[in-house]
């Protein structure tokens, strides 16, 4: 899913059977380990922070958990967005990041990295490490509508254009 919706495969081009990614609806049947992984963000936007590969469809966790994420793109000029998702214009529910560890320049959080469209029960823990426009959960909401949702992660960022919940 992440490597279709990154990779162009978000605008359908080609014949009408084509999947068309990031409208569609993905469940969590369990919950998911990325030990290990160095995470790229779901609809990650490939220059500054627009809606370019961003996700529009409906990610529901079912109540699942994602552990131990790990992101690491400080100084990385190939991805301007680090966190779980990039540029959320769908819906984003019942998902939970646990053990979190994310290390961003600009444009970091763990669940979210710019929010448009709705995120709702969902919650992280962890932390977070980043420069600019930060946030533990969402790093800007731009817009967008979050409801009942959570952070307990913990937040190193030296400028004022950060926040605990978002910035």
């Amino acid at each position: 899913m992440r490597e279709k919706i990154n990779g162009g495969y978000a605008y359908k081009s080609g014949p009408v059977d084509e999947p068309f990614y990031k409208d569609a609806h993905y469940e969590l049947t369990q919950d998911i380990d990325l030990t290990g992984e160095n995470w790229i963000s779901i609809g990650r936007s490939p220059q500054g922070i627009s809606d370019m590969n961003a996700f529009n469809g409906t990610f529901d966790g079912k109540g699942h958990k994602i552990i131990n994420l790990s992101a690491n793109h400080l100084n990385d000029n190939k991805y301007y967005t680090t966190g779980l998702f990039g540029v959320n214009l769908g819906t984003i529910k019942n998902l939970f990041v646990e053990n979190a560890d994310v290390v961003g320049d600009f444009f970091a959080a763990i669940l979210c990295v710019r929010n448009r469209g709705t995120i709702e029960n969902c919650g992280v823990t962890g932390q977070l490490k980043a420069t600019y426009s930060a946030g533990t959960f969402v790093g800007a909401n731009s817009g967008g509508t979050i409801k009942n949702c959570y952070t307990s992660a913990k937040l190193n960022a030296p400028n004022s254009a950060c926040g605990i919940f978002y910035g």
